[in-house]
């Protein structure tokens, strides 16, 4: 099998056989309700000072997800799925020019196709002694795509000219600047986000954005 190397300029050239994102305008969505956090039940039964307390069982809403995920991405909102949406693309960039495995593989599922490509890359650079020069994203914005799904978001992005370098700094190949494109995340929740689907748009251009 050949080695696989998606990069946001592969990746967006490779859409042209993928079905793209359907609407891209449209007014945000509204906040999905924050879950009211229901208070542990108090027992009437007097217990003694010298008695350990049991552990308080984790509530509805409490946070299960990756430790390394920042708090802004951490809340039921959407600016919380908007700033997951960041963090992941961040670690895209970051895991490019520090190759090291386990740090993508965490936020999505594993059946998020578009993550396992990435991760793989990301493998592969770090089996190879190669990594990239340089980030492969740089974030343009964000927008709601029209969607009967309330969960998606869409970061408006540029594919940099990037450089891939062997453990010497020698270029092996370098990679054409992509100025057009949008990656358009699809969330689940369970006490946490975690992406299901990265879909890629083609139509963005730049300044078409919130």
């Amino acid at each position: 099998m050949s080695q696989i190397r998606i990069t946001i300029t592969t990746a967006l050239l490779a859409v042209l056989t993928v079905s793209s994102v359907s609407g891209c305008s449209g007014n945000p969505k509204p906040a999905p309700s924050t879950p009211t956090m229901s208070k542990m039940p108090t027992s009437g039964a007097t217990t003694s000072t010298t008695s350990s307390k049991p552990a308080p069982s984790p509530s509805q809403d409490e946070y299960t997800g990756p430790a390394s995920v920042p708090m802004a991405a951490r809340a039921h909102t959407d600016a919380g799925r908007i700033a997951f949406a960041k963090h992941y693309i961040d670690q895209i960039n970051e895991t490019g020019k520090n190759p090291q495995t386990g740090i993508l593989e965490p936020l999505a599922l594993p059946t998020c196709k578009t993550c396992n490509n990435y991760s793989e890359t990301v493998a592969s650079l770090q089996r190879s002694h190669t990594h990239y020069a340089t980030d492969s994203f740089k974030i343009l914005g964000i927008r709601f795509p029209q969607s009967p799904d309330e969960t998606v978001v869409e970061i408006v992005c540029r594919g940099l000219r990037v450089k891939k370098l062997d453990s010497t700094g020698r270029t092996l190949e370098t990679y054409p600047e992509v100025t057009r494109g949008g990656l358009a995340f699809y969330f689940s929740w369970n006490n946490h986000w975690i992406i299901s689907k990265i879909k890629f748009d083609l139509d963005v251009v730049p300044g078409d954005y919130k």
